[in-house]
C-alpha cells in the first residue's frame, strides 16, 4: 500500500479515548491500537512487512519474545569478529549501532522496570509481533 493511502487508516485522533475503552477482539487490552484505527490497516493486509524502521531510543531488549524476530540483521557483518566487514565505519553492527555508547550493542540501557526500559517499550509499540501472547505493535511485520 502506498504511504499516501495509509492516511485514512493511521491518523491522529481528534480527542483522547475514554479512560476505559472497551477492548476489541483484535487488540484486547491495547486501546492505543484501536484508538488510531490500526486494525483497519491490518485488515487490508498492511502490517509493515518490508519496512525497516529506524529506532532512536535507549535501545532494545534484544531477546524479548515479541521483538527478537523483528530485529534487522546486517548481512554484511560477521558477528563478533571485531572487523567492519561492510566498510560502513561501524564494527560488528549486526543489529545497528548504539551511538549513545559508541558501540555495536544496541541493547536497552534504561532498565527502569523488570523486562526492559523505554526503548524496549517504544520498540514494542512499533513492531511487537505478539509472540508473547498479544500483538502490541502498529507494524508487527516491520523490522527495527
Amino acid at each position: 500500500m502506498p504511504v499516501e493511502d495509509t492516511a485514512d487508516f493511521i491518523s491522529a485522533p481528534s480527542e483522547a479515548p475514554p479512560p476505559a475503552s472497551p477492548p476489541s477482539a483484535v487488540t484486547p487490552n491495547v486501546w492505543s491500537l484501536d484508538w488510531i484505527n490500526v486494525p483497519a490497516a491490518w485488515s487490508t493486509g498492511y502490517d509493515g512487512t518490508g519496512v525497516l524502521v529506524g529506532h532512536l531510543d535507549t535501545g532494545v531488549w534484544m531477546t524479548h519474545p515479541d521483538l527478537a524476530d523483528r530485529l534487522w540483521v546486517n548481512a554484511g557483518e560477521i558477528p563478533g569478529n571485531g572487523i567492519d566487514d561492510d566498510n560502513n565505519g561501524y564494527v560488528d553492527d549486526v543489529h545497528g549501532y548504539d551511538f549513545g555508547d559508541d558501540d555495536s550493542d544496541p541493547s536497552d540501557d534504561a532498565w527502569d522496570f523488570a523486562g526492559g526500559g523505554h526503548g524496549t517499550h517504544t520498540a514494542g509499540t512499533v513492531v511487537g509481533d505478539g509472540t508473547n501472547g498479544l500483538r502490541t505493535g502498529v507494524a508487527p511485520g516491520a523490522k527495527i
